[in-house]
């Protein structure tokens, strides 16, 4: 099970919102149209890194009563009992 596609997670809708939001001020007069564009840049910027990490970890498959390898929390992958 790998990470969802990009448009279902919150990382998009948040940058998403936060483009939308700085693009609506800048039209609204309340943002200067250049800090806009700068939100607009970090955003997306900031949302090809969270995707780059969330796409980076693999999944990890862990045998009901063994500890994970690296030490963690047990990812649970299936139906629940």
């Amino acid at each position: 099970m790998g990470p969802k596609p990009g448009w279902k997670s919150t990382e998009f809708w948040m940058s998403a919102l936060g483009s939308l939001a700085a693009i609506l001020g800048a039209f609204a007069g309340i943002l200067p149209a250049e800090y806009a564009g700068i939100v607009v840049a970090v955003s997306g910027g900031l949302y090809t890194v969270s995707r780059g990490l969330a796409k980076s970890r693999p999944a990890v498959m862990v045998e009901p009563g063994k500890p994970p390898p690296d030490g963690g929390a047990p990812t649970v992958l299936g139906p629940p009992r």
